[in-house]
């Protein structure tokens, strides 16, 4: 029998995770996160602005892109920009916190395969939640479930993209690779896979529901994608 798991409870979860895994693989010294890797090589460029403050921007610019490619629009992707908002700000109060720890080479394969796994299983939780979360898994999410293709699939394609785009900047702008490495390529290629294991077992030991009366009743009357191509 399946367990109730509060949607809430998995919101926080995810985006806890998905922050502190960034961090922890940035610090493994083998790349970046896929969806990390392009903010990282903008501030690179532009270093005056702090990095969780990029990922802010970048996450922002996903959500109208997931607006314009999906052709719909939901209430709950305002709400999403809080949650970019939250996720920015962790990056920003983490990222000198995990810079402490020790950087002996064995440790840092450690960091690496430790932040892979945080990852898809802070993924997992955002897929899974049912609740505005982070702008590129509201994107993923909505186009899983729009035109029906597997998850492990659109989400390689979508980290690929992102890594082009990464190593685009990099070559026009800085003229070396700004945090992507080999870590970055297992990643892409990878982290879509992992999570497809994980939200199995999620599917098969939980049940997502918003445990607040308010969260529930805005997600129940208010969150329905409106189409912007309608005649």
């Amino acid at each position: 029998m399946k367990r109730v798991f509060p949607s809430e409870l998995a919101l926080l979860l995810g985006i806890l995770l998905t922050s502190v895994s960034v961090c922890i693989f940035l610090e493994s010294g083998f790349g970046v996160t896929v969806i990390a890797s392009v903010p990282l090589a903008i501030q690179n460029c532009i270093p005056s602005i702090p990095y969780g403050t990029w990922n802010i921007i970048y996450q922002s610019a996903i959500m109208v892109l997931a607006v314009i490619i999906l052709r719909q629009f939901r209430v709950s992707y305002v709400a999403s920009l809080g949650v970019v908002v939250l996720f920015g700000s962790l990056i920003n109060l983490e990222e000198p916190i995990v810079a402490l720890l020790p950087d002996a080479f064995p440790l840092r394969v450690g960091y690496f395969i430790v932040s892979m796994g945080i990852l898809s299983l802070g993924i997992g939780f955002l897929m899974r939640c049912n609740l505005p979360v982070l702008a590129a898994d509201t994107f993923l999410r909505d186009y899983v479930q729009k035109f029906g293709r597997p998850f492990k699939v659109v989400k390689t394609v979508f980290d690929i993209i992102c890594i082009s785009t990464s190593l685009l900047i990099c070559a026009l702008f800085i003229g070396e690779l700004a945090g992507i490495g080999v870590g970055t390529i297992i990643s892409a290629l990878t982290t879509g896979y992992i999570t497809s294991f994980v939200l199995t077992y999620y599917d098969a030991h939980f049940e997502f529901r918003p445990a607040l009366a308010p969260v529930r009743r805005f997600m129940e009357e208010y969150d329905r994608a409106i189409p912007l191509d309608r005649k």
